[in-house]
Formats: C-alpha cells, structure tokens, sequence
C-alpha cells in the first residue's frame, strides 16, 4: 500500500500579517511548485530523499524534518487508537531551502498529508494543522501557522487564537510576481535581526491596516484592500538582508506592482499585480534588476487547493 501527496508553496507574512496571514501559491504555468512525500508499507521505517534539493538537507535522513514528522504522526495516531505499521518514506525535495517560498512547511506538510492519507484521514485538518505547526517551528525556531496553514488549506489563511487555529478569507483576483535571487536566508537569521519591542503606535497602525485589509476582502473592494498592503513593521529590518531589495521596490512599483515586500522571512520577494499582463510587466523589469542564471521568478496566483494526493511529474 502506498500513496503520494504534494504540497504547494506559500507565502508566509503576506506582506501585513507577520506571522498571522499567509497564501497557497501556483505558477499559472508549467509544473506546480512545491515539496512531494510518498509513503508505502515497509519493513522497517525509513526515509530516502531525492529532488533536485537533496543536496541542501542533512546528510543523516534522520536528521531530516519528515522523519521527525512520521514520529509525531505516529503518536497522534496512537492517542486515535490508530495501529501504526513500518513504512518507507520518500521526500521529493523541489524547493530550495531558506527560499522565502515555505520550504519547510512543504516538506511538513506533504508528509502529514502522505500519512493520513494512508491511514485513512485519521486525524482531521485542524489536528494536522497543530502538528504541523509544532513541527515546522523546530526549524522556524518558533511556532506559527502562516506557510503550514495554507500550504495544507490552500487559498489566503488568517490565523487565529480559536478551536479553528486557521480562517480562510475570501481570494483577491490578483496575479503575483515571486523571484528568488538565488541565495539563502534562515528563518532563525531573519528572525534575529527583528526589534523586541514595538511601539505602541506602530503596533496600532499595523494592526488597522491588517483589519482594513481583511474588511475590504469580505467586501469584495479589492482596490481598496491592496492599498494597505505596506509593510512598516518587518520589512524594513529585513530588507537589508536581501539583495538589491530597495531598487527592486521602486522598479516594482514604477512598473504597476499595487505592492512589494518580502516573502516569508525571504529572500524571495513578492510583487502584487492587478492582472496576468500587469505581472509580466513587473517580472520583466524585476529581471533586470536580476539578471544572473541562479535567478528564478514565476507569475502565480493563489492555490486554493493546498495539500492533495498527487504524484511526482515525471514519474
């Protein structure tokens, strides 16, 4: 018995929501981007990795963050009064590491997902959802749902203080320009260089733009919603960390981009774009900004899927 699951990328922060707003992404062509997991009935635990990433992970799969998840998994399962059994996995891993793009998440995320699957969606979304959270922060360095939620959930998540730890908001017609300049940035990294405190103020200007910004979904006033999207509470502290960032905001917004900011704890960066054509015009300049080969950038729109059975491309 075996199965596959796949899970997509996503952008944690969304520009105005640190740590508490994140979205699914898929590029509007080519192959789907994101982390697979196969999972099937073995002898013994154990886990292989291949892709074109595995060279990025450590060298002891055991090691490995999917390995760790077979065993929480396996507990919940337990308390479920679930019957365990040996199994091989498989992480298929396509996402560079320290990408800005939830990396980690989908690697978490495929496998949990893998597992149920072959148990039989033991657990329900929001128990896979707490698990993925406490076992994305072993990388993170601190636990938060904004790339796990939607990259299990799909669509645009608000994460919450309730039983129901994610809600979903209704999805913006916009396109969006991801590039990745082709170096890395840990979490922990990015984390560190943030203030620990804020002030009062600010606090309050971020938190009315963010309520703005989910108000003006629910109304259906797009134009209204993306006019807050300005992020003065985070970016400023990371930007210097990411190449070229500041040139690239004004090329972006020169260019038609209703925002620009940072991707997760980056270095991606994420420009939002009215329109499919908008977007090609932004990623077109933005590659001048960066031209090296290492360079990767791809038009997308919001996954609304998540995490769902499906197999490797090319298999």
């Amino acid at each position: 018995m075996s199965t596959t699951a796949f899970a997509p990328i996503s952008s944690g922060n969304f520009i105005i929501g640190f740590d508490i707003l994140g979205a699914a992404m898929k590029p509007v062509v080519g192959e789907p981007l994101g982390d697979w997991v196969s999972v099937e009935s073995a002898p013994e635990n154990s886990l292989q990795i291949t892709g074109p990433f595995r060279e990025q992970l450590p060298a002891d799969p055991k090691q490995n963050i999917v390995w760790q998840c077979l065993h929480y998994y396996t507990e919940k399962l337990l308390q479920h009064g679930g019957k365990p059994r040996a199994v091989q996995l498989t992480l298929h891993k396509a996402l560079p590491v320290g990408s800005g793009l939830g990396s980690s998440a989908a690697s978490v995320v495929a496998a949990i997902k893998a597992l149920n699957l072959l148990y039989d969606n033991a657990l329900s979304n929001n128990e896979l959802l707490i698990l993925a959270g406490e076992l994305e922060g072993q990388i993170s360095g601190s636990i938060h749902y904004d790339n796990v939620a939607p990259s299990l959930l799909g669509g645009l998540q608000l994460m919450s203080h309730g039983e129901q730890k994610a809600l979903a908001l209704p999805t913006p017609p916009w396109h969006y320009v991801l590039l990745h300049p082709g170096t890395q940035l840990a979490t922990k990294e990015a984390r560190a260089v943030l203030p620990k405190t804020i002030p009062l103020k600010q606090t309050t200007d971020v938190a009315m733009r963010l309520a703005g910004f989910v108000h003006h979904l629910h109304q259906s006033q797009f134009a209204e919603a993306a006019a807050l999207l300005d992020d003065t509470l985070i970016e400023p502290h990371r930007a210097p960390l990411i190449p070229h960032f500041a040139e690239a905001l004004q090329i972006a917004k020169a260019n038609g981009a209703l925002a620009y900011s940072i991707s997760g704890a980056g270095p991606t960066s994420l420009a939002v774009c009215e329109s499919r054509a908008s977007a090609e015009k932004v990623q077109r300049a933005l590659l001048q900004v960066y031209p090296g080969s290492e360079v990767k950038s791809w038009i997308c729109v919001i996954d609304q899927t998540g995490a769902r059975q499906s197999e490797i491309p090319g298999r």
